[in-house]
C-alpha cells in the first residue's frame, strides 16, 4: 500500500467529512494501481460534488491526484471558478478558493491584505514573522494564512468547528530562510498575551533564523 497512502491523516479527515464535521475535504492519491482503485471508488460515490486536480512535475510526469470533495455544490462552483482564472486575477483566484475550502473569512481578507502589501512593496520581501499559517491535517486543513495580531480568533474559531485543539499546529513563516516553522506551546502563549503580536511574531521568526 505504500504507493497509495489516500495520504492521511486521511481517515480521520474522511470521517470528519462523512460525519457532516467539515463540509469540504482534501485528499491526495499518490500514483500506483491502490490510488486509481481509491479515485474510482470516490467517483463513483461523489462524482457531482467532486473536482479532481492532476499535480505533474517539470517534466510533466503525473507526481499525485488531488481530489476534493464539497457537500455544497455551491462551494464546488466556486472552486471551478477560481481554477479558471488566471493567476493575474490572484485576489479573485484566492478569495474564491478560501470560501470553497471553508476557511474563515478573517483568514480569506487577512491572506488578500497580505498580497496587497506585498504589491505596494513591488513584490519585494515584506516583514519577517508577518503571517502564520493554521494546520490541522486530521481535518483536511492543509495550511492557511493569517496575521499574527488574529491568532485567538483564529484558536476560536477552530474551537467553534469542534477541531480538536492537540490536532492543531500554528506556524509562522520566515522570509529570509524560504520555510515554514511550527510554534511551540510556549511561543503561541506569547503571541496571544503579547500586545503587539506583529512585532513579537517578527521576533519569534528572527530568533529561528
Amino acid at each position: 500500500m505504500k504507493n497509495f497512502q489516500i495520504r492521511f491523516y486521511n481517515f480521520y479527515a474522511f470521517y470528519a467529512f462523512l460525519t457532516n464535521r467539515r463540509k469540504q475535504l482534501w485528499l491526495d492519491l499518490n500514483p500506483g494501481i491502490s490510488g486509481k482503485i481509491w479515485f474510482a471508488i470516490f467517483k463513483l460515490f461523489f462524482s457531482k460534488n467532486m473536482i479532481e486536480v492532476l499535480e505533474e512535475n517539470e517534466t510533466k510526469n503525473k507526481i499525485r491526484t488531488s481530489i476534493f470533495l464539497f457537500r455544497d455544490v455551491k462551494n464546488a462552483e466556486k472552486f471551478e471558478q477560481a481554477q479558471k482564472l488566471s493567476w493575474k486575477e490572484s485576489e479573485e483566484k484566492h478569495q474564491l478558493y478560501g470560501e470553497a475550502l471553508g476557511y474563515p473569512e478573517i483568514a480569506v481578507s487577512d491572506f488578500l491584505e497580505l498580497l496587497e502589501e506585498r504589491k505596494k512593496d513591488n513584490n519585494e520581501q515584506v516583514k519577517v514573522g508577518d503571517r502564520l499559517a493554521f494546520r490541522s491535517f486530521n481535518y483536511s486543513y492543509e495550511g492557511f494564512v493569517f496575521k499574527p495580531e488574529n491568532l485567538s480568533k483564529i484558536i476560536d474559531w477552530s474551537k467553534e468547528q469542534k477541531i480538536p485543539q492537540k490536532n492543531i499546529e500554528i506556524e509562522i513563516f520566515n522570509h529570509r530562510i524560504k520555510k515554514w516553522q511550527r510554534l511551540s506551546k510556549n511561543e503561541i502563549k506569547e503571541l496571544l498575551e503579547s500586545k503587539n503580536p506583529l512585532k513579537t511574531s517578527e521576533k519569534i521568526a528572527k530568533n529561528r533564523e
